[in-house]
């Protein structure tokens, strides 16, 4: 090789070498370096990997993996990252530091937040809204043993951006949807026996059907029958519940379709002989002895009840609860109409015709003496 041909080779290799030396490659290596340790960090941060995200920041110092979220704000925190966009740019840089901007494209819960959403109900319509939030934040980069990794601060100005978000969002449960939840969960509760769990769902009132339901509540551990005529009636019901009217205070909620005619059923029983002479017989023992035991004479009739609402003929059925949502958050039901449980029951002590036969039943039984068979005047059960 010739000396100009050996000259020419180191010229160019020295050129070549000084080109990839030069700032402008390094400059340019050094911001794809952060641009991808940047992306890395928010993309664990949006995985809540905040193991992986740590290990991106300067002596590990995370603010995410050292500040745990409530259950709450890390859910609202993930729906909107997944409705969220970022680009990096702006990126400065010297030898062992930088800085670059990153502007996120947030989801504008503004344009939902007075749409008077519960909290499910909000985090369900984040992935819809059309508008967007730009924010801009500058992160802080230090070099260590040729890695870029984040500055801890900025972290915690990210945390604080996204916690920033949220503050002060406001949500209730008393919407349209919930208000009609909470009468069919009501109404299921009574199909299923649950009448300790459905009342606490009322809220208190001069309603009849309220009365009715607290008054089962209170003695459906002592008399048998009680949850099973519940069940029976409220099992039959077909029907569809929808809110009528919307203000800011309650909703009230309009319940139509089927019941069964419980009045019919009540009928049945008081016509069957074979139940009512037995109760009668119950009844006239504990009058003569100064004893009457109400609840007794209830648990005999309520057993027989049970399966002859089973066997009524269905009736238009109409109600309707005001819900609220009271102090503690809850939805609370008031019976404004029925369901109507209110029956005739005036011929109850009224039929002389079982008298008789609960009187010879009795003395059968050697359940009252002579003397009290003898002196024993039915005007004084009847009131005639």
């Amino acid at each position: 090789m010739n000396t100009v041909k050996a000259l020419s080779l180191i010229a160019a290799s020295t050129l070549i070498a000084g080109s990839f030396k030069s700032c402008s490659f390094m400059e340019a290596r050094d911001k794809t370096d952060i641009t991808n340790a940047l992306t890395a960090y928010i993309t664990a941060v949006q995985d809540a990997d905040y193991d992986t995200s740590k290990s991106l920041v300067v002596d590990e110092e995370d603010f995410f993996a050292g500040n745990a979220m409530d259950e709450d704000d890390a859910t609202l925190i993930a729906a909107i990252w997944n409705s969220t966009q970022f680009d990096i740019d702006d990126v400065s840089l010297d030898e062992t530091s930088s800085t670059a901007t990153v502007t996120f494209s947030f989801p504008d819960l503004e344009s939902i937040s007075n749409e008077g959403y519960s909290f499910d109900e909000f985090v369900e319509a984040i992935p819809q809204i059309e508008g967007t939030n730009e924010q801009s934040l500058e992160f802080e980069l230090t070099k260590e043993d040729e890695v870029w990794l984040i500055e801890s601060d900025s972290t915690e100005e990210l945390y604080n951006l996204l916690t920033g978000l949220i503050e002060g969002l406001e949500f209730g449960r008393l919407t349209e949807e919930n208000a009609v939840a909470a009468v069919e969960t009501f109404i299921s509760l009574m199909a299923e026996g649950d009448i300790t769990n459905a009342t606490a769902m009322l809220k208190d009132t001069d309603n009849t059907f309220y009365g009715y339901v607290q008054t089962a509540s209170s003695v459906s551990g002592v008399v048998v029958g009680v949850s099973d005529a519940f069940t029976n009636y409220f099992g039959r019901v077909d029907y569809e519940a929808q809110a009528t009217e919307v203000t800011d205070e309650y909703i009230i909620v309009t319940v139509t379709g089927t019941a069964p005619d419980l009045q019919n059923a009540v009928d049945s029983v008081l016509e069957n002989e074979d139940v009512m002479v037995p109760v009668y017989a119950d009844y006239i023992e504990g009058y003569l002895n100064g004893n009457v035991n109400v609840i007794s004479i209830a648990g005999s009739l309520l057993p027989e009840l049970a399966p002859a609402i089973n066997e009524a003929p269905m009736i238009p059925l109409e109600s309707q609860f005001k819900v609220t949502e009271e102090e503690d958050g809850e939805l609370y039901l008031e019976p404004l109409t029925g369901p109507d449980l209110q029956v005739d029951v005036n011929s109850l002590m009224n039929r002389t015709d079982y008298i008789a036969s609960a009187v010879g039943q009795l003395f059968r039984e050697g359940r009252i003496t002579l003397e009290q068979l003898t002196s024993f005047d039915a005007s004084q059960l009847t009131g005639n």
